[in-house]
């Protein structure tokens, strides 16, 4: 059994994001920015290069088209 939280333990952690939650987040998060598709594309793989996810992000690369 665990031990009750005090309030000086500060709120519950939420689980940390894997490269690729981080990533989808992202490419949902500019291409509702950015409608025209060619512009997209370029924001979602600057966005991603700039939070060093470019490798993660080719993953969903091969489900976008």
């Amino acid at each position: 059994m665990s031990e009750p939280r005090s309030p000086a333990d500060g709120p519950p952690s939420e689980p940390e994001e894997s490269p690729l939650e981080r990533a989808e987040g992202i490419y949902e998060e500019v291409g509702a920015e950015n409608p025209d598709p060619i512009t997209r594309r370029e924001a979602i793989e600057g966005e991603l290069e700039d939070e060093g996810l470019s490798d993660d992000g080719g993953e969903l690369g091969e489900h976008i088209e």
